[in-house]
């Protein structure tokens, strides 16, 4: 990598980046935040609605592979690298930057990524492409730099994931989390300082897919040093059909996934398999409705106002992210009082007309001349507690929805 960027770091192989459910974006973000598992948090998928944690979360704010592929898209691989220079460069420029504060030998630095390659292209060899489980789909780099602290040119070959970036910074800042909180990762620190400690064997689950709830079997990983228990079920089915069809790989001799041992080895298979079912279960009973997505807060001091998009929304019709999709917003309102609620459109209205809004029980319209793209409801009064929010500009039988809104505690 240029301007440096390669320097006194530390390499970590083998860092599980799928998420503890794969899915990339929100589920990556929520264990990154929290040390534990996105399922713990409520967040489920990327989208329609099920990317919001849960409010109660503690959180920080050796043989050939695979060759490239024969066919693929040379433009959009073209692409992909100039985005990678990109951010080679913004790295540089934040490591030239920390020098300018003399922060730089005093300054943890992680890298790492969400998910694999996002279309087919040579990637060391390894199996499978971004939202799958194999190792082409949830492996990521992991560097770590921080001069003063870490020898330079480190490596550990231990299995690692996303869970174990929040222990490992709390271990570093010598912070220790809330009393009674379980996190699911361990702290990474003693392997980056290149210390000889005892690491217990352990297995990191890997799942996601479609849906509103995890579906057990479905798409998932589950790894340990040397095994690798896998059903490829697909990640944009929300369930599958049929018996699982289990995979088996030992990853000490067959890095690459290409010899399928279940067959051969049922003992291993029956054990993992089992494991994997504890651990469904107990990430599935943190609360009474584990799954139920959770209200987003609004009419607090902490983000006023709050901006809704079509990524939180509970789709109900259309096409989910299409142009026409609409859904609505589930809300918690953490203090009464009257509320402003602007709804944002595409494009601007080809002619006048009125736009209608949902939200806390009530039913409001307001007109809007030609031109507009948003449509502002003041002094809306709502009750503390869960609500929803919906609206649009109705024509005919068809009602457009709002692509975003911002919803104000008072007025804006």
């Amino acid at each position: 990598m240029a301007n440096g960027v390669h320097s006194r770091r530390t390499f970590l192989k083998g860092v599980c980046a799928g998420t503890a459910a794969l899915g990339g974006c929100a589920p990556t973000r929520a264990c990154l935040m929290t040390g534990r598992g996105n399922y713990r948090t409520r967040v489920v998928d990327t989208y329609l609605g099920r990317a919001i944690m849960d409010p109660g979360e503690v959180r920080l704010s050796g043989g050939k592979g695979r060759s490239r592929p024969r066919t693929f898209d040379r433009d959009k691989t073209a692409r992909i690298f100039a985005m990678i220079t990109g951010v080679d460069r913004a790295m540089g420029r934040l490591f030239r930057r920390l020098k300018e504060f003399g922060l730089y030998e005093n300054t943890l630095v992680l890298f790492l990524v969400d998910n694999g390659s996002n279309s087919a292209r040579y990637v060391g060899g390894v199996r499978g492409r971004k939202s799958q489980v194999y190792e082409g789909g949830i492996r990521s780099p992991f560097f770590a730099q921080w001069p003063a602290v870490l020898p330079a040119g480190g490596v550990s070959k231990e299995v690692a994931a996303h869970i174990d970036v929040l222990p490992t910074v709390l271990e570093a800042c010598r912070v220790s989390p809330p009393g009674g909180l379980r996190l699911d990762g361990r702290s990474l620190l003693p392997l980056l300082m290149g210390k000889e400690v005892p690491w217990k064997d352990r297995m990191i689950v890997i799942q996601s897919h479609r849906g509103d709830t995890p579906v057990l079997h479905h798409n998932f990983a589950a790894r340990t040093r040397r095994w690798k228990l896998l059903h490829a079920s697909g990640f944009g089915k929300a369930r599958f059909q049929g018996p699982p069809r289990f995979e088996l790989y030992d990853m000490e001799r067959d890095p690459f996934e290409t010899g399928n041992l279940a067959g051969e080895r049922p003992e291993v298979v029956d054990r993992m398999k089992k494991a994997y079912e504890a651990w469904s279960e107990d990430v599935g009973s943190i609360r009474p409705d584990n799954y139920a997505p959770p209200g987003i807060y609004i009419g607090t001091p902490f983000e006023n106002p709050v901006v809704l998009t079509r990524q939180d929304q509970r789709h109900f019709k259309g096409r989910p992210w299409g142009r026409f999709s609409d859904g609505r917003w589930l809300l918690h309102a953490a203090s009464a009082g009257a509320y402003t609620v602007r709804l944002r459109f595409p494009a601007a209205a080809p002619a006048g007309g009125r736009a209608v809004l949902r939200m806390g029980g009530k039913t409001l319209e307001k007109t809007f001349p030609r031109g507009a793209r948003s449509v502002l409801f003041e002094g809306v009064r709502l009750e503390k507690g869960d609500l929803s929010l919906e609206g649009g500009i109705p024509s005919g039988r068809v009602e457009s929805g709002p692509w975003k809104a911002d919803v104000w505690k008072g007025k804006p």
